[in-house]
């Protein structure tokens, strides 16, 4: 009798073995069954092109997050537009237009992302500034007027510093409890330029990972966001743009096994020339009111787009000492940045290489590329 139990139980541990190893079997087979979809789409809003990278058991699966991805993009384009009105939809541009009027009953987003925009104006030390509005309008105005002309006006010091009188936090009261916002000066406007994209593209990241997708990659106009790495642990690889086109699109590629975003400021997207061949752009330093003169471009790598946004534009309005001197104070190692200055036009030798043209300088550990 003693012998038939154990017989039994060699038999049942060995039916748990081969039950086990089927459900790994199954496992693995079904990820390497998924496949890659990719689509893009210029009606998720933002004013460009989003694009879904995801590994999915079928089209079907896949078009159910690109729809998920597209909504949940144009749902927070919305609420974010500075620009346009929309019907039940108390946005940023709502706000703007009740300046020195009235309190404006919000979504709560519009309050997350508000409160998070004057976090970081306090610990970039005044270099984010979402309440520079007023500023901006000067220069958005003078950029549409080289659509038409072919070339536009420069803002006179006078114009700018005026319109600086209008800006600041302590012209926004954000009611976190009755979900209002109110501009105390009909004057003064916010301009969430700055963040708006990347918070968005982490906030549709953080979506579709609910929903269930476990491989991706969303590309929101240059904010890329990863989801996890490929199936099998393949690495995602990212291009930095090559400011001058030279060479081809990418001066060098960065590979990830994990989730991580990537942000991009520069000199060499948004800009117009004046009269005289003078080149603008659109990323305006708070403190001389006039663009930065920085580097080709800043590239931010950290997990959250959100905050990858508002500092690649931080850190791109700030000198490169002090940048670095921000990163360090920031103290997170999953915090990388990776300058890009022209050959000629670097801060520190020692601390940078030329690459595909440019004199290329990363500040962080978590970087993998192909000039290693």
């Amino acid at each position: 009798m003693r012998y038939a139990i154990i017989a039994l139980v060699i038999i049942m541990r060995k039916k748990l073995l081969i039950l086990l190893m089927t459900i790994l079997l199954m496992g693995c087979q079904k990820q390497d069954e998924l496949t890659q979809y990719k689509e893009t789409t210029f009606q998720a809003g933002f004013d460009t092109v989003f694009t879904l990278i995801a590994y999915t058991e079928d089209q079907r699966e896949f078009d159910e997050y690109f729809k998920i991805m597209k909504d949940t993009t144009y749902h927070y384009h919305q609420l974010f537009d500075k620009y346009h009105n929309y019907e039940g939809i108390n946005n940023i541009k709502t706000i703007n237009d009740n300046a020195g009027i009235a309190p404006v009953i919000v979504d709560q987003e519009i309050i997350d992302l508000l409160i998070l925009a004057q976090e970081y104006y306090e610990r970039t030390d005044g270099y984010f500034d979402i309440t520079i509005g007023s500023v901006l309008k000067l220069w958005h105005d003078c950029r549409e007027q080289s659509n038409t002309n072919g070339y536009g006006c420069v803002p006179t010091f006078d114009e700018l510093t005026d319109a600086d009188q209008h800006t600041g936090w302590d012209l926004i009261l954000i009611d976190d409890q009755e979900n209002t916002v109110y501009i105390t000066d009909s004057k003064a406007s916010i301009d969430v330029g700055g963040i708006a994209k990347g918070y968005t593209v982490e906030k549709v990241a953080l979506t579709l990972e609910e929903k269930g997708l476990r491989y991706g990659a969303i590309d929101g106009g240059g904010n890329i966001r990863t989801i996890n790495s490929k199936p099998s642990d393949q690495p995602f690889t990212v291009g930095i743009t090559n400011p001058d086109q030279r060479g081809g699109a990418s001066v060098d590629i960065l590979k990830f096994h994990q989730t991580y975003a990537f942000v991009t400021s520069g000199d060499y997207e948004r800009y117009y020339l004046d009269k005289n061949g003078n080149k603008y752009h659109h990323i305006i330093d708070p403190f001389t009111l006039y663009p930065s003169d920085s580097a080709r471009s800043l590239t931010i790598v950290y997990p959250d787009s959100g905050i990858a946004d508002i500092l690649s534009t931080a850190c791109y309005i700030m000198d490169y000492q002090t940048a670095v001197a921000f990163i360090e104070k920031f103290d997170d190692d999953q915090l990388s940045a990776i300058w890009l200055y022209d050959e000629d036009d670097h801060p520190n030798v020692n601390e940078g290489f030329k690459i595909n043209g440019y004199f290329q300088i990363i500040h962080g550990n978590v970087i993998t590329t192909n000039s290693e």
